[in-house]
C-alpha cells in the first residue's frame, strides 16, 4: 500500500477493517505502517513480525495504545540486557566469526533493524560493540531498540555514551527529543530536536516533530514554518525513499501528510 496515494491508501485501509472479524488480525508488510494513516488499530509484535488489532479489542487484551511519534515496536523478549543502558555482554558474540570491517557490522545491524528484525540488529549491535565500546552508531542503534521497548532510562543512557564517543551525532540528540516528546516533557524536546537540527539541518522527522510541539503549544507560525521546511526537504528526497526514523513512510505519503497539516493549520491561522 505504500504506493497508493494517501487517501486511496485510508480508504483501502477502512474498508479493510470492515472486513475483519471482532478479533481478527491485519497484517502488512515491514515496509509499511498506520502511522497518519488510521487511528482504528493498534499495533502489536511477535518475534520478528508486526500485525494490527483494533484498538478496543486490543485494549481488553492488555495492550498498549502508543501515542506519535511512533516508534517501531520491539517486545522485551528481543530488546537487549535489561538495565541503565546496558547492551549484551561480551559473551554474546563467542563463538562467532566477527567481521573485520566493523562496517560491515553496521550495514548489517541497520540492514536488520531497518526489517524489524530487532533481535538481529541487537546482536550485531552488540557484537561491533564488543570490538568498539565507543562506537555511537551503535550506542545509538541499541538506544532506539531500548526506547521501543519503552525502557527510557536505558534509551537515555545509551544516548549519553553515544554523545560522549561523539558530541557531534545527532541521531543521539534526535532520539534523546523523541524520548522527551512521549514522555510530555515538550520543552526539553524542543531543545533536543534543535540541537540534532543544528549538526543535520536536512533531518526531516526533526522538522516535523517540531511542528507538531509547535501546534500543541499554539505556536501557529512556528509550525507552519517547521512544515514549510519538512515539505521543502521531502520535494529534494528521491521518490521512492523511505524517510529516515518516519516509521517506514515513503516520500510520496509523507508529502501528503504535510499537505493535510498545512491545510489544516491555515484553516486554524485564518480563525485566530
Amino acid at each position: 500500500m505504500i504506493y497508493f496515494r494517501l487517501a486511496t491508501t485510508r480508504t483501502l485501509v477502512e474498508r479493510f477493517s470492515r472486513c475483519l472479524r471482532p478479533h481478527g488480525y491485519f497484517f502488512m508488510g515491514h515496509a509499511e505502517t498506520m502511522s497518519n494513516i488510521s487511528e482504528q488499530f493498534v499495533r502489536l509484535q511477535h518475534k520478528g513480525g508486526f500485525y494490527y488489532r483494533r484498538k478496543e479489542v486490543a485494549a481488553t487484551g492488555g495492550a498498549s495504545i502508543r501515542e506519535r511519534p511512533e516508534l517501531p515496536f520491539v517486545t522485551k523478549a528481543e530488546a537487549p540486557v535489561a538495565g541503565q543502558g546496558a547492551v549484551a555482554p561480551p559473551s554474546a558474540a563467542a563463538g562467532r566469526d566477527v567481521p573485520a570491517d566493523p562496517d560491515v557490522l553496521l550495514r548489517e545491524g541497520e540492514l536488520a533493524f531497518a526489517q524489524e528484525n530487532y533481535k538481529t540488529a541487537s546482536q550485531k549491535y552488540a557484537m561491533l560493540l564488543e570490538i568498539n565500546p565507543q562506537h555511537a552508531a551503535a550506542l545509538l542503534g541499541q538506544g532506539f531498540i531500548h526506547a521501543n521497548q519503552e525502557d527510557y532510562p536505558a534509551a537515555l543512557a545509551c544516548c549519553e555514551r553515544a554523545l560522549h564517543a561523539d558530541d557531534l551525532c545527532a541521531g543521539a540528540y534526535f532520539l534523546r527529543g523523541l524520548i522527551f516528546d512521549h514522555q510530555g516533557d515538550l520543552d526539553a524536546a524542543l531543545v533536543e530536536y534543535r540541537k540534532a537540527l543544528l549538526l543535520e539541518p536536512g533531518l526531516i522527522m526533526a522538522h516535523y516533530n517540531l511542528s507538531k510541539i509547535f501546534w500543541r503549544q499554539a505556536r501557529i507560525d512556528d509550525a507552519r514554518r517547521e512544515l514549510n521546511n519538512t515539505k521543502r526537504l521531502l520535494e529534494r528526497t528521491p521518490g521512492e525513499t523511505q524517510i529516515p526514523y518516519s516509521g517506514g513512510l515513503s516520500r510520496a505519503v509523507f508529502l501528503e501528510v504535510c499537505r493535510e497539516d498545512m491545510s489544516r493549520s491555515a484553516g486554524l491561522h485564518r480563525h485566530l
